[in-house]
């Protein structure tokens, strides 16, 4: 499942893999095929690598036998960018994409900032025994739960209606009923609202009204 700041490019993006095989004429040493081979390889590879909408190569190749490699090793080759050679400064086991490479990385920021606020999240309900804290694989929906997370107008209206009611409608951030705003129920006495800069609106004019009273 793709997430909403991806873009194109990996939303839809899928690796491929083609396997050739091919006979590669000897000589009179011994280790001319290997030679030859190794000049092939590299030249696909660079081929590869060139062609348009490709954004990663790598490339793996050797002896085979009915199109079963029996010694599979990495194909080096010229054309590539990332993870060089130690023994060969030109050549490379790797092609990445120079954009495709900045948007990766800043892919894995944003996959580690969504894991971050996911947590912060889930630790905000915990605190106050909120349903969906941890969602269930057998019920992937939300669940009924009156806790100011999943139901912030609720507590918004409540919150402003109390001062002026005269039975108690102020809630806890759980749900439960407390006699005054801003108050706790025994439960989570010490828990106070946590807001994030993306939540909805009720949210943040709730901690808003219950700062300025």
């Amino acid at each position: 499942m793709t997430e909403p700041y991806e873009t194109p490019e990996f939303q839809h993006s899928a690796e491929f893999t083609v396997a050739v095989t091919f006979v590669v004429a000897g000589g009179k040493r011994p280790f001319t095929v290997d030679r030859r081979a190794r000049r092939i390889f590299e030249q696909i590879a660079n081929h590869a690598a060139r062609l348009k909408d490709v954004l990663e190569v790598g490339a793996a190749g050797g002896p085979s036998h009915k199109g079963e490699i029996s010694w599979r090793r990495p194909v080096t080759f010229s054309a590539g960018n990332t993870t060089p050679d130690p023994l060969d400064a030109s050549k490379f086991f790797h092609y990445l994409d120079p954009e495709f490479e900045r948007a990766k990385r800043a892919l894995a920021a944003a996959n580690e900032a969504a894991r971050a606020k996911r947590e912060a999240d889930r630790r905000r309900r915990s605190a106050v025994r909120c349903a969906n804290a941890y969602p269930s694989v057998l019920e992937p929906g939300r669940r009924h739960c009156d806790c100011v997370y999943c139901d912030p107008e609720g507590h918004l209206m409540a919150a402003r209606q109390a001062p002026h009611a005269s039975l108690p409608i102020a809630r806890c951030l759980c749900g439960q009923a407390v006699p005054e705003p801003g108050q706790r129920c025994l439960t989570h006495r010490d828990v106070q609202l946590e807001v994030f800069d993306d939540d909805p609106a009720p949210l943040r004019l709730l901690a808003d009204y219950m700062t300025t009273g």
